[in-house]
């Protein structure tokens, strides 16, 4: 995600612009890749919070929902990358990098939602004492 939008804030007249905004896209989605596996594994973090953690199970299920939509964003954006070619024009230029921070947008509020769920299943003692 830090990559891809470092090559997001980078002129997009710089002619290296859309080969690393490709580079950088095909990184975050490989990344997305294994993090679904992982933590959707049989032995991944979600299985572990609803083994422990059962009155969580809600959350968890929002959570994995998230996945293949944001899977579809980036799929869909390498796509529109592709139909540009390698000179796009600045509007459509704008438009990827555009659809490239709302996608980096709602990878950022999953992470989030992710790191609030670990918390309250793992560091939050319920009753307290």
């Amino acid at each position: 995600m830090t990559d891809l939008d470092a090559s997001l804030a980078s002129p997009i007249g710089r002619p290296s612009w859309l080969d690393r905004f490709r580079r950088d896209l095909r990184a975050l989605r490989a990344a997305l890749e294994a993090h679904v596996v992982e933590v959707e594994g049989p032995e991944g973090i979600l299985a572990h919070i609803l083994a422990d953690e059962p009155w969580l199970t809600n959350r968890v299920e929002e959570l994995s929902a998230e996945h293949p939509s944001l899977m579809e964003g980036v799929i869909t954006l390498e796509a529109k990358l592709e139909e540009v070619g390698s000179d796009p024009t600045e509007d459509e230029a704008d438009e990827l990098r555009d659809e490239a921070l709302g996608l980096l947008g709602a990878l950022a509020r999953h992470r989030h939602r992710g790191a609030d769920l670990v918390y309250d299943a793992f560091d939050v003692e319920i009753g307290g004492g």
